[in-house]
């Protein structure tokens, strides 16, 4: 599998979902994070994290911090 076609699997997935949850430690998202973070925005999905994004702030206030998956979850209801 090329690294296109596991980032057209993620896309794909972003699709599907209710939501999206962001793994950045220590506040940092790399380059296919960041990607793959702009194009669940731009879908309307919701964003969710433990942390902000501290390598890109404006990001942030795109994203939702919660304390659990289980809290994420709980919103959308």
């Amino acid at each position: 599998m090329t690294g296109v076609n596991i980032e057209v699997y993620h896309l794909s997935a972003i699709m599907q979902s209710d939501i999206v949850w962001v793994h950045c430690p220590g506040g940092y998202l790399g380059p296919s994070g960041l990607f793959e973070f702009g194009f669940a925005v731009a879908h309307k999905k919701a964003v969710f994290s433990y942390e902000s994004i501290d390598n890109e702030p404006t990001l942030s206030s795109f994203l939702t911090k919660t304390t659990s998956v289980f809290q994420a979850l709980k919103s959308l209801k």
